[in-house]
Order: structure tokens, then C-alpha cells, then sequence
């Protein structure tokens, strides 16, 4: 719908807009919301930014620990991609998940976190 409000018509229209990070995000904030409708959990979900900017794009607090999840649109991952996580991880001084979902193939498990492929996003949606 966002694309099409945007007069997006074609793939290669989205790869090349200014807008395309952001329409990948919301697409995989909609992919939660769908995921956790469909299938009855009970999660509160959130946008973090403290005063300072550092963020993170979803926050789960699952009562017991929290998500925290980055989500970039790029096709490969950054040198630290789990940097920003961590900060933010110690100052809700609970356990945390941390998981980055990208735009690349690759699922990969890191000391940190989780990297995670928008292709294999439903598969991995449940806390791990």
C-alpha cells in the first residue's frame, strides 16, 4: 500500500528509492505484528530512543527479558552490527535477545546475537 501511495510500481523503483530503508522496516514491523496476531502472543512492542539517539527499531519486552532488533536494509552486515544493541541492553538492565534482521540471504549466530535474513524472518520470530 505504502509503495503504491508512493507511485513505487516496480521492483526496480524500490531498490533505488530514498525511501526504500524505511518501507523495508515497516515491512518487517508488519511481519511481527502479523506473526504475533496470527498466532495469539501476547507481546508489547516498542521503538527505542533515549535523549542521546541511540535507538532501536524493535523492543519486545517478553516480561522476563526483552527482543531489542535492528533492522537494516543492506545486503551485508557491518563490522559491529550489534554495538548500539548492547549500550541499550545495559541500560534495561535485563536479559536481552539481540538480533539484527537484514536484507542479505545468511542467517548467522554470533557470541552477541542473532543475524537474521528478511527471507527467513517467520522461522525465526520466536525468542531463541
Amino acid at each position: 500500500m505504502a509503495c503504491y501511495l508512493l507511485g513505487i510500481n516496480h521492483q526496480k523503483q524500490l531498490d533505488t528509492h530514498p525511501l526504500y530503508g524505511q518501507l523495508f522496516e515497516t515491512y518487517i514491523v508488519n511481519e511481527y505484528l502479523k506473526y504475533f496476531t496470527n498466532h495469539q502472543t501476547h507481546s508489547l512492542m516498542y521503538f527505542f530512543r533515549n535523549r542521546r539517539g541511540l535507538e532501536a527499531d524493535v523492543l519486545l519486552d517478553q516480561g522476563l527479558k526483552f527482543f531489542l532488533g535492528e533492522i537494516k536494509s543492506a545486503h551485508t552486515v557491518s563490522s559491529h552490527p550489534f554495538d548500539n544493541l548492547l549500550k541499550i541492553k545495559e541500560l534495561l538492565n535485563k536479559p536481552a535477545v539481540l538480533n539484527l534482521i537484514y536484507g542479505g540471504q545468511e542467517n548467522q549466530k554470533r557470541t552477541v546475537g542473532n543475524i537474521i535474513s528478511w527471507e527467513n524472518l517467520v522461522d525465526n520470530l520466536l525468542l531463541r
